[in-house]
């Protein structure tokens, strides 16, 4: 895959919210990933945690 490839995040109005690197966003609104950022799910006790894919090369922006 060639070209920048983004992440984003989005609420959907649930009842216990989204958090990104523990903070509650906003619903109905994209918010961009980064390396590192943490999201995790309502009240979830699993934590996700965006990573670049192996093989990813920042100068030529292709995925092996």
């Amino acid at each position: 895959v060639k070209g920048n490839i983004r992440l984003y995040v989005i609420d959907l109005e649930s009842v216990n919210g989204t958090y990104l690197n523990n903070q509650r966003i906003e619903a109905r609104r994209f918010y961009e990933l980064r390396e590192r950022d943490m999201i995790k799910f309502g009240f979830s006790t699993r934590e996700y945690v965006v990573m670049k894919a192996s093989g990813y090369d920042d100068d030529d922006d292709e995925i092996d």
